[in-house]
């Protein structure tokens, strides 16, 4: 450590003192002059010079091929990661050596663009997906997705659907699933009876996947039997699917029916039919 910057006292002249007070030494042999003041600007300015050529050496810039040419040195040099989002690293001392390691920062991008080339010394690094809306960390060896949950998606009907013993879309009640993983589907189906030749019939509501049925419980409205069912009766009936996604993009669709394609014209109205996806992980 250097000796310290003594300022001199304010009374002392310009051009008083040529013994070079306590603190005041000359950093250069030979001086050209011993006078207090100049000794204290020139080691002034030598200390400012010397942090500033210091600060370049600890705090530096560029990519990550870059950083990867770089030694790791000195020890707890910066290096902020320009090509990844400005992502931080710092130089530590770990098993014995000096190493590059990830601090802080999150890198965003489509998840086609995830690294793959991280190690280690890379643990924890953060990478969040642009185009499916997802969290990475990387765990040291493999990436770890920890996306919160409760995306929220839903969509209503367009249009009145006349029931048959077929199952039909109801146009419009229909969501695209913007991540991949585990859904809770949930469907509001709203169903009138028309017709006595729909009486004991069950009006019938589920959901398909890109066109093709969910297993599970559906909803459904029984219409009473004989002469003591009314037609124009009608119910808005619920049903909850789970639904895990392999990829983001699949279709959820909301689907109709009555369980015997008798002679009456039962409807589902879509207005008032609805189709929501809640994303709950991965």
């Amino acid at each position: 450590m250097g000796s310290p910057i003594v300022t001199p006292t304010i009374r002392t002249p310009l051009l008083a003192g040529e013994s070079g007070g306590a603190g005041r030494t000359p950093v250069r042999t030979p001086a050209p002059t011993t006078k207090d003041w100049w000794l204290y600007w020139d080691a002034l300015t030598r200390a400012v010079n010397t942090g500033t050529a210091l600060l370049d050496t600890m705090i530096r810039a560029g990519t990550e091929d870059e950083m990867t040419d770089e030694p790791p040195a000195p020890p707890n040099a910066i290096w902020i990661v320009t090509d990844r989002d400005n992502v931080v690293y710092q130089v530590q001392i770990v098993a014995g050596g000096p190493q590059w390691v990830y601090v802080t920062g999150t890198m965003t991008g489509s998840l086609s663009e995830l690294p793959t080339n991280l190690a280690e010394f890379d643990t924890n690094f953060t990478f969040a997906t642009s185009d499916t809306l997802e969290v990475y960390r990387w765990s040291g060896s493999a990436w770890v997705n920890e996306t919160p949950g409760g995306l929220y998606q839903s969509a209503v009907g367009s249009g009145n659907v006349t029931l048959t013993g077929t199952a039909q879309v109801v146009t419009g009640a229909a969501v695209t699933l913007e991540r991949p993983g585990r859904h809770i589907i949930r469907g509001l189906f709203d169903f009138t009876v028309q017709g006595t030749g729909d009486l004991g019939l069950a009006m019938i509501g589920s959901i398909t996947a890109d066109a093709v049925a969910v297993p599970g419980p559906a909803a459904v409205l029984v219409s009473p039997a004989g002469a003591a069912g009314l037609t124009g009766a009608r119910a808005t009936v619920p049903g909850e699917w789970p639904y895990t996604a392999a990829a983001a993009g699949v279709v959820m669709r909301l689907v109709v029916a009555k369980s015997a394609g008798a002679t009456g014209t039962s409807i589902c109205v879509g207005t008032n039919s609805l189709i929501s996806a809640t994303w709950i992980g991965p």
